[in-house]
């Protein structure tokens, strides 16, 4: 699928963030009702797991790995951050990628221009984001259908 979707395109950096597949079970019981992949048996996980660290150590000048490990308490402070400074609504996913983002040396974040990209809206989340914001997400139309 990888050479299908990319081609022979490369990022300059990928974050690999690492997290035990125990605590990403848990805390997906604790969010949702989990999907057909997420119920798969944990060696399922951890083999996928596997093979992204794998990926990692074969080019480790282009991944930074990440303990994803951090507390809810702080993603959760993430996500209240973003809004109060800038009113960007954000699900706990790119919060980790904020997250990440700020622990970066500063030699390497001021050597390239960052883009965190969402991959789920907050609305999927609105349970953890709406009480951390003190606001109801207005889901849009076209996620609606």
């Amino acid at each position: 699928i990888k050479e299908w979707v990319q081609g022979s395109l490369q990022p300059d950096l990928t974050f690999l963030f690492d997290l035990s597949v125990e605590i990403s079970i848990e805390r997906l019981n604790k969010t949702r009702e989990m999907d057909k992949f997420e119920i798969e048996e944990k060696s399922f996980h951890e083999n996928i797991r596997q093979k992204y660290l794998l990926l990692a150590k074969a080019s480790p000048e282009r991944f930074c790995i990440l303990n994803s490990e951090e507390s809810i308490e702080e993603i959760q402070n993430q996500i209240k951050t973003q809004y109060e400074k800038s009113g960007l609504i954000i699900c706990p996913h790119t919060a980790t990628g904020f997250h990440a983002y700020s622990g970066l040396k500063k030699e390497i974040v001021s050597d390239h221009h960052w883009i965190i990209v969402s991959t789920a809206h907050p609305a999927k989340f609105d349970n953890i984001v709406e009480p951390i914001i003190n606001e109801k997400i207005v889901i849009p139309e076209n996620l609606l259908t």
